[in-house]
């Protein structure tokens, strides 16, 4: 399956940067002579919520949304830097809030829900980034340790799903996009807790996807390879050991080169178009063919 979306795609790509179909004008737009095929105003009546928002894949996320029209959200723990990536988008003509709120919690995602539904009254489509990577030997990890990161990573993205979900469900349309990982494929040492959350993203998507088709919702997750971030950098503060592993993992990738946060934004913006209604259930591998079946 997942194979099978990766190749479905790298598809649509292909036949986005041949030519703007008359049929579907509103959707196409030139960038330096080539067809784009969102407009900027795409996503024009659409509310994207996109947790974990203030840097990294999820502000790059949330960029990407704001700059096809949609009305973002930017919900993260760090408020200051939230508010930072919001007063930019509003600066360039999106409307976009920030929330500062935990959304491991009950009571973070009832906060997030109240700045929502006070400023546009439903949700539309909901990305489930927010995540943590901490390495510990699995020797030393304490229940306390694993908790954490389960509920960071994975209970986070159950919260929020059930949170939007009877308002996409009342709209009978609706997006839910998690944020998985390549680690569920690749796995390294002291990430015992994360591959394990990750891998539960992935069936939580299967199962929402199961459950919510009928109201017209879909579910899918990307599974990102070794991203270039500011979490990354700072994951390994021996810079010469970090180049050393970066040069590696370009080495076993099919494309030599590093991943940025915008290869997971637009892949983002493509699952949760109309384009990509049929797909759902899926985790699509955005990883420079890191992970070949």
């Amino acid at each position: 399956q997942i194979t099978i979306a990766r190749d479905a795609l790298a598809i649509w790509y292909f036949a986005s940067d041949i030519k703007a179909t008359p049929r579907t004008p509103s959707r196409a737009r030139m960038r330096g002579g080539k067809a784009m095929l969102f407009s900027s105003d795409a996503f024009a009546d659409k509310v994207v919520v996109v947790t974990g928002a203030a840097r990294g894949i999820g502000r790059a996320i949330a960029q990407a949304f704001s700059r096809v029209g949609a009305c973002i959200a930017v919900v993260d723990l760090n408020g200051d830097t939230a508010n930072c990536v919001t007063s930019q988008m509003r600066k360039d003509g999106c409307d976009a809030i920030a929330i500062t709120a935990d959304v491991a919690s009950e009571t973070g995602v009832s906060k997030m829900m109240d700045g929502i539904v006070s400023k546009w009254g439903t949700v539309h489509v909901l990305v489930n980034n927010v995540g943590i990577y901490p390495r510990q030997p699995f020797e030393q990890m304490k229940v306390d340790d694993w908790e954490h990161v389960i509920n960071v990573n994975l209970r986070s993205a159950f919260l929020c799903a059930k949170a939007c979900a009877p308002f996409m469900m009342h709209q009978r349309w609706g997006r839910i996009i998690n944020i998985a990982s390549v680690r569920f494929w690749i796995p390294d040492r002291g990430l015992i807790h994360y591959v394990a959350a990750k891998g539960g993203v992935i069936g939580l998507t299967r199962a929402l996807a199961h459950e919510l088709g009928d109201y017209g919702i879909t579910v899918n997750a990307i599974a990102p390879g070794a991203v270039e971030t500011e979490a990354e950098r700072n994951a390994c503060k021996d810079n010469d050991r970090r180049k050393r592993m970066v040069e590696c993992i370009i080495q076993a990738q099919c494309i030599k080169r590093r991943l940025h946060p915008f290869d997971i934004a637009w892949v983002a913006v493509f699952l949760a178009s109309d384009e990509a209604g049929a797909i759902t259930g899926q985790t699509i591998l955005v990883d420079a063919g890191w992970a070949m079946d």
